[in-house]
């Protein structure tokens, strides 16, 4: 993700939202620096948690496989 403006950021928080009512992990992986910078005006990360955005693919893919790999664990 190379750039993005406030419609995108509002988008972001519905999918995240929508998502996660249906039991559905969204992650956000290689944002730019100015992608990070404004998540961070806008409180992004505050209103969607640090599990949502992941600096590298490698991270996110990561994280849903140890997720993916705690609920199997549990059941």
């Amino acid at each position: 993700l190379l750039n993005i403006d406030t419609s995108g950021i509002i988008a972001l928080e519905e999918l995240k939202k929508k998502s996660s009512s249906l039991g559905i992990k969204v992650a956000l992986a290689n944002p730019s620096w100015q992608v990070i910078n404004k998540l961070k005006l806008a409180k992004f990360v505050d209103k969607t948690g640090e599990e949502f955005v992941f600096l590298t693919v490698g991270e996110a893919v990561n994280a849903c496989l140890e997720s993916k790999t705690a609920i199997v664990n549990t059941c």
